[in-house]
């Protein structure tokens, strides 16, 4: 990969420059934004089919506080995509607000980022990792329980993720959950009595910090390994409809 953002081949036909059974390796050059050359590898068919060429963005709030389907509230203006990485600073707010289903690729939150999905059927997908930095914080709230936050990557906490922030909500982690010194992942609220679901398909590792799923009714599952190296906590709570499934620990 020599460009910055990324480049995605899928349906465009592509006749081969010789008669086979493999055309010569080219080039794609992109001459603004972020100028560089991307390599084609040699096409192995006479025709083969990709579908349309398209690119990620790197998306980056800024404003003091903004919404997420707003194009100002971005850098390049826009709304992210599915293809996209979305970076919040320090001292910048980014409010999900109505829209039903945002997207993006990966996420980098130095501000606040506040998930509210408005739906039942409302889901927020991040196609690869996310990452909350020290001073950062991500609050997920959901609508009646069934909304979804989906994480195809690792999410590593080095800041405040509350998941279950005066709403119930799901959280679908494919890969890690890393925490890490001064970082806290929060399940639920005990004030209100809200329900939060947190499902790891990798590890959770707890280099420090805090997990607290604590606040019935949680339930919190790992199917991979759990690793609390020393500062790590982890609280759980017994009874009330509270769940706790960790498959090694």
């Amino acid at each position: 990969q020599s460009l910055t953002d990324q480049i995605t081949i899928s349906g465009i036909q592509v006749k081969a420059s010789v008669p086979s059974p493999i055309a010569s390796p080219g080039n794609i050059t992109r001459t603004s934004g972020n100028p560089g050359t991307q390599p084609v590898v040699g096409v192995t068919n006479d025709v083969t089919n990709f579908g349309s060429l398209s690119q990620s963005n790197t998306y980056t709030a800024v404003n003091a506080t903004g919404n997420w389907n707003v194009a100002g509230s971005w850098s390049p203006a826009g709304v992210p995509a599915s293809c996209d990485n979305v970076v919040i600073p320090s001292g910048k707010i980014i409010n999900t607000g109505a829209l039903t289903n945002p997207t993006c690729k990966t996420l980098t939150v130095d501000g606040t980022l506040d998930v509210t999905l408005p739906l039942a059927v409302s889901s927020f997908n991040a196609g690869g990792d996310v990452l909350v930095n020290s001073g950062g914080t991500i609050y997920l709230e959901g609508s009646n329980g069934s909304n979804t936050f989906n994480v195809a990557g690792n999410i590593t906490v080095n800041g405040f993720l509350w998941i279950g922030y005066n709403t119930p909500i799901v959280a679908n982690v494919t890969g890690n959950l890393i925490n890490n010194t001064g970082g806290t992942t929060h399940l639920g609220d005990v004030g209100a009595l809200i329900s939060a679901r947190l499902y790891i398909s990798g590890n959770a590792v707890i280099n420090g910090g805090t997990v607290n799923s604590s606040y019935s009714p949680n339930h919190l599952y790992i199917y991979g390994d759990l690793t609390i190296a020393a500062g790590g906590e982890l609280y759980l709570a017994s009874g009330g409809g509270t769940t706790a499934n960790i498959q090694n620990v």
